[in-house]
């Protein structure tokens, strides 16, 4: 829950005044949070912390202690289960200041100056709330408020600079960001770069020119902030900017050196978008969507008025920052380029739709391939940058529910779920969200962890409690489909198919259930109509070749697997079939869909050969047929070394059988070479509670930028003061020994 909405935390309040220590205690009781806990001596304020969670801790410096706040500070950074723990310094200023940036640079959230007057303290933290509430409670933005006041005072300019020019790579396009970075520009001297600022945060929204003005005729006494709209100037501004060169490393010193004259900044910080993808068919739109894009920073804008073009551009290309695009494009249509494009892997990349064109019944499916923003057909320039600035911070720093959801089911999809934990984490800790759409994204996550049978008991306790929404009733079939319940798959795909028909994947995934029911009109018919939304389309030509496998069209098979850049998915696949088949004690079945994969597969990928040769000769040999199997053994010439004695073992079982006459035992080690799924694994996401955390995600995921206020964000450009040495290497000594603690 974002910080100082949840009065149900504890509070840490650590002073070894026993009358500081009581008013400030005082102070924080009357602000009613639950509990508040007051401790002299910061070793046992240490223990309780290794041990619980407090939500918030407000001490002193405490530099001369053994355990001073870059102490506390430094455990909570290596500590996931403290993520949310802020910590408040109360600070002699003119005697402890100096202890502040190395504290900003761990994760400080405020500083607050020490005083004995209750009242006074009382309206401290009367600003703190005030600045969360004027911040929608995000203490990351209220830690650079505390950090600004304290570089300003001490006239750190360089060090405002670098932290202004990350925290806006953080938060994208934020105009009071941009402000901010723009007197800090103005501050060293960068009076080119401060005006470019001020211009791109007017092209976001005009009625902060005053704002700009008033910084502009601070710092430079100068007028040449272009006119707003509504003045009668252009907006935004079409002159053709050339790209930057990039900045150097050096910096200007903060006093007695003359105005420096610089290069632009690079412009594509305003956004944190470099490369950029827009395909429009009407000509007049696309170079207005690139010129908006232009002025604002982006550099490298790729402009395509048909889909084709476009995808061979992607096909040939690193995934771009960006893609805004028309809904209705010549050639390869919008909702078939999108999908081409996250089957590819660029899962993560914002799409923006900008369209009037997108009918009701597309909806369902703009969400589960995965849009970020539709923006209505006619645009002006404020809601195209409106759109933009929304969609990226969707992106970098999903918070609601909308954004959350879509940030899981990408990173999901990608592969990323370690990643995806800590998201999925906070959805289910929102109070806010309802019951079945955390039920919804636990069943999700369950389902790219492969625990399949829990996930599918998670989608349907979802389906339950709401309405049967289409990325549900997909979700559901997809499980069933993993846990070999075809029938009942069959179901929910053909329902979640008729609300929202253009989903390929899951128009061959109907295919693939049918095949596997032995349906083959039914399965050809699903081909047929996945071929007639995109016949390009890699997955079809992998059901395609399936299906032509399956009814003996080996001529067809042989074709599409000689196009396609890998067919092992498509072997491995006919290679489970048969495998379920003979198990089955369809041995004939089985051994029949094992020689026409043999006889489709390429001559030279004769590893795959051999796997699919080793299960042949396996299947005649459960079935009796000792001579068959021999001979299929033999002609085996496995490169693998495992391969090589799975081979020499079976064959010596039934040479042995033949000679004795008694029947071949077929142990554990003759299995088929292609592992079944753990299907029954009950392992599940659960809510922590009482501070337990999965350990094995702890271990793996670091704190990303943004986790813990300014951590990772701020990093002190002038020379620390001496005094901090002694406090740094305390806290990363006690650091070192608790890990050699735990390791041991």
């Amino acid at each position: 829950m974002s910080f100082g909405l949840n009065k149900n935390m504890i509070v840490l309040v650590i002073d070894p005044v026993t009358a500081i220590r009581t008013m400030i205690a005082d102070v924080v009781k009357s602000f009613k949070f639950k509990e508040t806990l007051a401790f002299e001596e910061t070793r046992s304020a240490l223990v309780y912390l290794e041990q619980e969670t407090p939500g918030w801790i407000i001490m002193p410096p405490l530099a001369e202690d053994e355990y001073s706040c870059l102490t506390f500070l430094s455990t909570i950074v290596q500590n996931p289960r403290l993520r949310n723990t802020k910590v408040s310094l109360v600070v002699n200023a003119d005697e402890e200041a100096y202890c502040l940036p190395a504290s900003f640079e761990l994760g400080l959230m405020s500083w607050h100056k020490r005083t004995k007057s209750q009242e006074e303290f009382s309206a401290d933290l009367t600003e703190l709330f005030s600045l969360l509430k004027v911040n929608n409670y995000d203490p990351t933005l209220v830690a650079a408020e505390y950090l600004r006041s304290y570089l300003d005072e001490k006239t750190y300019n360089l060090s405002r600079l670098a932290f202004e020019r990350n925290l806006l790579e953080l938060y994208p396009a934020m105009p009071n960001i941009m402000l901010s970075l723009a007197q800090a520009q103005f501050l060293n001297s960068l009076t080119e770069d401060g005006n470019q600022t001020l211009n791109q945060v007017i092209l976001l929204n005009e009625k902060m020119a005053p704002q700009c003005k008033a910084i502009q005729d601070r710092f430079v006494n100068a007028a040449s902030l272009p006119k707003t709209e509504s003045e009668g100037g252009a907006s935004p501004p079409q002159e053709k900017q050339e790209a930057p060169p990039k900045e150097t490393q050096e910096a200007p010193k903060n006093e007695g050196q003359e105005e420096k004259t610089s290069s632009p900044t690079n412009l594509s910080s305003v956004f944190g978008v470099q490369t950029c993808v827009a395909i429009e068919p009407d000509s007049m739109v696309l170079q207005h969507v690139v010129e908006l894009l232009k002025n604002t920073g982006v550099g490298d804008v790729h402009a395509f008025e048909k889909g084709k073009d476009a995808w061979e551009w992607v096909k040939a290309n690193k995934e771009p920052d960006m893609i805004i695009m028309e809904w209705r494009i010549p050639e390869v249509t919008g909702p078939i380029l999108i999908q081409r494009i996250r089957n590819r892997g660029y899962g993560m990349v914002p799409i923006v739709v900008i369209s009037s064109l997108v009918k009701d019944n597309e909806v369902a499916l703009l969400k589960e391939i995965g849009v970020d923003h539709v923006l209505r057909k006619p645009f002006d320039n404020r809601s195209f940058y409106k759109g933009i600035v929304q969609t990226i911070q969707r992106n970098r720093l999903p918070k609601d529910q909308v954004s959350l959801e879509l940030r899981i089911r990408k990173l999901l999809r990608i592969g990323k779920v370690k990643e995806a934990y800590w998201l999925v984490r906070k959805f289910i800790e929102d109070p806010l969200i309802i019951p079945e759409a955390k039920l919804a994204i636990q069943a999700e996550y369950e389902y790219y962890k492969g625990h399949y049978k829990k996930a599918k008991e998670l989608a349907i306790k979802a389906m339950r409690r709401g309405k049967e929404t289409v990325y549900l009733m997909n979700l559901l079939g997809n499980c069933l489909m993993k846990l070999k319940m075809f029938d009942e798959a069959l179901l929910f795909l053909d329902k979640a198919h008729e609300h929202c028909p253009l989903n390929i994947e899951r128009v061959v995934n109907i295919a693939d259930a049918e095949m596997q029911l032995d349906n083959f009109d039914k399965a050809t018919e699903a081909v047929e109509t996945a071929k007639s939304l995109d016949p390009e389309a890699e997955q079809v030509s992998e059901v395609e070749a399936k299906l032509a496998i399956e009814t003996n069209d080996e001529n067809t098979a042989r074709k599409i697997l000689d196009q396609l850049e890998s067919n092992r998915k498509i072997v491995s696949y006919m290679n489970n079939r048969a495998i379920a088949l003979a198990r089955a004690g369809r041995f004939g079945d089985g051994i029949a869909l094992y020689e026409r994969t043999l006889k489709t597969l390429p001559e030279h990928d004769k590893q795959l050969k051999a796997v699919v040769s080793y299960n042949l000769g396996l299947a005649h040999a459960r079935q009796g047929a000792k001579e068959e199997s021999l001979a299929v053994l033999n002609l085996i010439k496995p490169e693998e070394e495992g391969l090589k004695k799975k081979v020499a073992s079976l064959v010596k079982k039934i040479k042995g059988s033949i000679a004795s006459g008694k029947a071949i035992h077929f142990s554990h080690d003759d299995a088929e070479l292609v592992a079944k799924a753990n299907e029954d694994d009950d392992t599940s996401f659960e809510v922590p509670k009482d501070d337990v955390l999965i350990q094995d995600y702890i271990n793996n995921i670091d704190l990303q930028k943004g986790d813990l206020c300014l951590y990772l964000v701020f990093f002190f450009q002038e020379v620390h003061d001496e005094r901090i040495k002694p406090m740094m290497e305390r806290a990363k000594k006690r650091i070192v020994s608790k890990e050699k603690k735990v390791a041991a």
